[in-house]
């Protein structure tokens, strides 16, 4: 049951990065890519694969809290109780509810909102980093 649980943890990583590749993509746009001119062809491919990372960022930052609660009673239900983890799985599901939030507000409270999603997924990686060390 163990292996099942850190499989499972893993892929909650791989769906967590691919999820935050969003910042990623839209720091490297405004840093480098917006420098271009028009006519590149890396221009071109980089905001083909931006826009295909913005468009599945939702699914996989949905996945992420999903896989995590999944991981999370697998875990517990075996004996492998973790504080880091308990905390780690409620950030994770707050940051979904948060993200979801997000998507379904308009005006200047999506700003707000905005910024309080972003705060948790950066507590969620410290989160991640500190749990990946203790165990």
């Amino acid at each position: 049951m163990s292996e099942i649980g850190e499989f499972l943890g893993w892929v909650t990583v791989v769906c967590y990065i691919i999820s935050i590749c969003t910042f990623i993509v839209k720091q490297g746009n405004k840093l480098f890519i917006s420098r271009l001119p028009k006519e590149s062809q890396i221009k071109k491919y980089y905001m083909l694969l931006m826009k295909l990372i913005i468009k599945c960022h939702m699914y996989f930052g949905i996945s992420a809290g999903i896989f995590a609660v999944i991981h999370y009673f697998v875990q517990t239900s075996s004996g492998h109780d973790s504080v880091t983890g308990t905390i780690l799985m409620v950030a994770m599901v707050i940051t979904v509810i948060i993200g979801a939030t997000v998507k379904f507000t308009k005006g200047s409270a999506r700003k707000h909102i905005l910024v309080v999603h972003r705060t948790a997924v950066a507590f969620v990686l410290l989160m991640v980093i500190l749990h990946l060390i203790i165990h």
